[in-house]
């Protein structure tokens, strides 16, 4: 049956090639495609640092970096105001923290390092757009 539809398309029409995983491993190894996943990979890093500055002043960071560090300096972040600690840091202040204890205990690390480090950190683990 399969000789039959070859003959059918004649000789002059050419065959599809099927996609090996030696020629896509070939493909993807080759310089000029190198070369553009990493462009593309540093402009997406530069984007997504770029905007680092902002994210760290906003609720979603500010608001694990301040409890973790009230925490890690001995403060009771779920009854100490924490807006002063956002103050002097120039960090959007919240009340209390929300977030339970062993939350806090993991992003804690990431307190014995500057808030646009650690937000560095944070978005390099999550991946963030």
């Amino acid at each position: 049956m399969r000789m039959a539809r070859e003959s059918e398309m004649g000789a002059d029409t050419p065959r599809r090639r099927l996609v090996t995983g030696r020629g896509l491993a070939h493909a993807l190894t080759e310089s000029p495609t190198i070369v553009a996943l990493w462009v593309g990979a540093i402009l997406h890093a530069v984007l997504i640092f770029g905007q680092l500055r902002g994210r760290v002043t906003r609720w979603d960071f500010s608001h694990y970096y301040l409890s973790a560090l009230a925490m890690r300096a001995g403060v009771n972040p779920y009854t100490t105001d924490l807006r002063p600690l956002g103050r002097a840091l120039a960090i959007e202040g919240i009340d209390h923290a929300t977030y339970p204890p062993a939350f806090l205990l993991c992003f804690e690390p990431l307190t014995l390092m500057t808030d646009l480090f650690s937000a560095g950190i944070r978005a390099s683990i999550n991946r963030e757009p």
